[in-house]
């Protein structure tokens, strides 16, 4: 039997197209997983249903996308269909009746009615016609950007030719993806834009946050996960705003699409193993392709796009498409021959580019502005990265510049951001933060796929201590296949004396309680892990895992703790505890 399809709407640019439509996607698992031949014929059954069905007035002829994923016994027809901004709805619906008339050759499906008058797409016009950006939600639309924009509910919008469109305004707005370092390099561009003046908005994986020049001025307005359209339009609907940083997730991306169509810049940190299977993803390429949708933002404005050149995905990905927006690659470590030659070339034929390169005054961070390189910083004043020791702080940095300068940051104040940036407490809170607990050590970071358990305990490997336990756990989405590289990552590095496995209650996403720490600690075992390296028994919740980690510890320890759910919460009590004077080997506070 053909499986049923997952149908929702896309609302913004995405990985099929520029324009918004409805997607679905379907899913075979088993042995007995359909040809090529046959995914042929549903899809293009499906595109007749669709054409048929949307040849009511109003209609326009829909564009069509599709992609293929498989692995380990599953297989992802992902099947698109544009559609009005102002029907998306009605055209999820037609796009799951397609489905089942194609997958049961059972015949037409009924005729769609007219579709709805344009209300959205003409204010959407109207701002593209006037270089505007727009965000829009069931709720209301918005044109313009912070402090130049103007929000009216969906249900009582304005005739475009009655918005006094002189009076709205746009502001600089950078779009952050990538697998890793997305949150820190938001944060220091954000921290860039400031410096050069700006009242800067900014959405990621840990919040909302407006501020102003002075820092004396923020104002969190959400906390949690806001990485996603609904954090977007939040910064951009802000009144203060003049210049916004959006981390932009994988997730939006696949889920609904980019909030916004026109961005200033975009950058993509870099492409690493993670979520595959989701929607379809099952290789690097496929990922990278959905995080480089944030490129369809560029093509209004002709904005740039950051890559880093140390990774080979991102080059791949560039070699084959010459129609890209204008590249900005940087260059992080010496060292890498490849990336460096990129930037070489690159740089030779007039780009732009940041690297890092040695010097007499040691090894510095540059900026390459398309005729000569300038020096911005000193690896040894960047604290974000310990002075240099912290490599992928260092890249965080590298594309943080990169992304500052194509926004409008004079070299200048991006090179006095990053040379301030991480000094204080609220800077980079969750991600290398290093606490002082009694006579112990705890780095806390936000370390999720193995790529950025690697960084993390890289980082760790530069810090002195008598022994480094590991706090370990995952989110339950993941197959056992991502939760053995996982343990891989934690065990093979070398790192690590011991290993403290935690369950995440709020993240088991269709697992039982306890299967993911008991898929670890068998893959542990795998790698070579002893029994006696990993703790005998599972922590019930993060909290549970901090307390165990700090009572096995003794004086010089270092306690390495990616925490992913209840990170302020149990910062707040690490330092509550180091306040109380506790030392290893006593009783934990409550």
């Amino acid at each position: 039997m053909t499986p049923p399809a997952e149908a929702r709407r896309l609302t913004g640019p995405n990985r099929f197209s520029p324009s918004p439509g409805a997607t679905l996607d379907v899913t075979w698992q088993g042995e007995a997983l359909p040809t090529d031949a046959q995914l042929d014929a549903l899809a293009e059954r499906w595109r007749g249903e669709v054409r048929a069905a949307l040849a009511a007035p109003g209609w326009p002829p829909p564009e069509f996308g599709e992609r293929r994923g498989g692995a380990d016994g599953a297989c992802v027809l992902s099947l698109f269909a544009s559609a009005p901004v102002d029907a998306l709805d009605l055209a999820v619906e037609v796009a799951e009746q397609a489905w089942a008339a194609a997958a049961d050759a059972a015949g037409s499906i009924p005729p769609a009615p007219p579709a709805p008058a344009p209300r959205v797409a003409r204010l959407l016009d109207g701002a593209d016609a006037h270089a505007l950006p727009t965000t829009w939600d069931d709720d209301a639309v918005s044109i313009g950007a912070g402090r130049g924009s103007r929000t009216w509910p969906a249900d009582a919008l304005p005739d475009p030719d009655a918005v006094d469109w002189t009076a709205l305004g746009g502001a600089p707005i950078a779009l952050v993806t990538g697998s890793n370092g997305k949150t820190t390099t938001t944060r220091l561009v954000a921290a860039i834009l400031r410096a050069a003046g700006h009242t800067v908005g900014s959405s990621s994986t840990d919040g909302v946050r407006v501020q102003g020049p002075d820092g004396a001025d923020a104002e969190v307005l959400e906390e949690g996960d806001w990485a996603g359209p609904g954090g977007a339009r939040l910064v951009l609907r802000h009144p203060r705003v003049t210049a916004a940083v959006l981390e932009t997730a994988r997730g939006g991306i696949l889920r609904r699409g980019l909030a916004v169509r026109r961005a200033t810049a975009a950058a993509v940190t870099n492409i690493a193993a993670d979520h595959f299977g989701d929607y379809g993803i099952f290789d690097l390429q496929a990922l990278a392709e959905a995080k480089l949708v944030v490129a369809r933002a560029l093509v209004a404005t002709g904005g740039p796009l950051v890559l880093h050149a140390g990774d080979a995905t991102l080059r791949d990905w560039a070699a084959g498409h010459p129609d890209t927006p204008p590249l900005i690659w940087v260059a992080s470590d010496p060292a890498d021959l490849a990336a460096s030659a990129w930037v070489a070339a690159h740089v030779a034929r007039g780009g732009r580019a940041a690297a890092v390169a040695d010097g007499a005054a040691g090894a510095a961070l540059r900026w390459h502005d398309g005729a000569a390189w300038h020096h911005i910083v000193r690896l040894a004043e960047l604290t974000v990265a310990d002075g240099g020791a912290v490599a992928h702080n260092v890249a965080n940095a590298a594309v943080a510049l990169a992304l500052g300068i194509a926004l409008g940051a004079p070299p200048a104040a991006a090179g006095d951001a990053l040379r301030h940036f991480g000094r204080g407490p609220d800077d980079n809170p969750g991600r290398l933060e290093r606490l002082r607990v009694g006579d112990v050590t705890a780095l806390v970071d936000y370390a999720h796929n193995p790529a950025g358990l690697t960084a993390l305990l890289d980082a760790a490997r530069a810090i002195p201590a008598a022994r480094r336990i590991l706090v370990l756990g995952q989110a339950g989405d993941r197959d056992d296949g991502a939760l053995a590289d996982l343990a891989r990552a934690a065990w093979t590095h070398g790192t690590v004396s011991r290993v403290q496995l935690k369950d995440i209650p709020a993240m088991h996403r269709g697992r039982a309680p306890g299967e993911v720490p008991a898929v670890l600690r068998r893959a542990l075992a795998a790698v070579g892990a002893p029994d006696d390296a990993v703790a005998a028994e599972v922590a019930a919740t993060e909290g549970d895992a901090v307390r165990r980690a700090l009572a096995w510890a003794r004086p010089g320890d270092l306690l390495l703790l990616p925490l992913h759910v209840d990170r302020a919460e149990l910062v707040t009590w690490l330092r509550s505890v180091d306040a109380a004077g506790w030392r290893a080997g006593a009783p934990l506070p409550p």
